[in-house]
């Protein structure tokens, strides 16, 4: 029930987000996420990784996160001592970079 309330939310405002400014997008993201935790607090509170989880979903496809590794590494960015792409993105998500 708690997974269709998300792709609920997400169906719901992600198409609205795509016409949006940056300040309505992060208004209704972090609505959209206060929302959902206020009505299962305690769900939250006895496990910990479905909060994680709410916020891959909601939260995280905000991001671009090439674009922000590109920044970033600068010139540095094409360089064969660098990680693959896809492990950057994959480090930059887990681990903060």
């Amino acid at each position: 029930m708690k997974n269709i309330m998300a792709c609920l939310i997400l169906l719901v405002t992600l198409p609205a987000m795509a016409a949006i400014g940056p300040e309505q997008l992060i208004r209704q993201t972090s609505e959209s996420v206060m929302a959902e935790i206020r009505a299962n607090m305690d769900i939250y509170k006895s496990d910990p990784q479905k909060l994680y989880k709410l916020v891959d979903e909601l939260v995280l496809p905000q991001f671009n996160f090439t674009a922000m590794a590109d920044l970033a590494l600068g010139r540095y960015k094409d360089s064969s001592l660098i990680l693959r792409s896809e492990e950057r993105i994959t480090n930059i998500r887990r681990h903060g970079w």
